[in-house]
């Protein structure tokens, strides 16, 4: 499709990831979408050329007529933060794993998870607000991040709530806290 001269292809200047302005080439149309046993949908497809930067191409669909090219690619941009908070409550809260024996047990749990998901983030703030401190990045040899991601707030939440507990007993002032206390509080978070 991306050889057909039949196509005309189009540009059009729209915010990408990390909020970065990119002209995009683009081709656009409508096909039928259709699966075994279903009665086949009209869609309108856009598909983003490859540049540099990315060479792969990504094909865009919606059933929805009306809607201008570059319209459909911002929706398709603006959908990455929701799919990371999906993702992050997955891994470390247990989204999807759920292991009740009613329907209405799971469907109240997810709902739950998402708000933890939230709740953790806001008491993250407000630790940073409080102490003044930054939520710092874990990173390691083989995976270099430059932004904070779940994994960090919850590290850093969890931090906040073990030194809170065990400062008390043991004195943020003593020997055992600046060495092995602190190092075992470090690695919990860590896990």
């Amino acid at each position: 499709m991306l050889k057909d001269n039949s196509l005309i292809r189009e540009k059009e200047t729209v915010s990408w990831y990390n909020n970065e302005i990119k002209t995009v080439e683009f081709m656009t149309g409508t096909s039928l979408w259709y699966g075994y046993g279903i009665r086949p949908v009209p869609v309108k497809w856009v598909l983003i050329c490859g540049s540099k930067s990315n060479p792969e191409p990504v094909v865009i669909f919606t059933t929805d007529f009306e809607c201008h090219p570059k319209d459909i690619i911002m929706e398709f941009i603006a959908r990455w933060p929701i799919e990371t908070t999906f993702e992050e409550a997955r891994r470390h809260l247990g989204m999807e794993t759920q292991r009740q024996w009613s329907d209405k047990a799971v469907e109240r749990e997810t709902p739950c998870i998402l708000a933890s998901f939230s709740v953790i983030s806001l008491i993250a703030l407000e630790f940073q607000k409080i102490n003044g401190d930054k939520i710092s990045i874990q990173t390691s040899a083989w995976y270099k991040k430059t932004h904070v991601t779940f994994s960090d707030i919850l590290a850093s939440v969890r931090r906040h709530i073990l030194e809170e507990k065990y400062s008390s007993q043991f004195g943020k002032n003593s020997e055992l806290w600046k060495t092995e206390l602190s190092e075992i509080i470090n690695q919990i978070v860590a896990a």
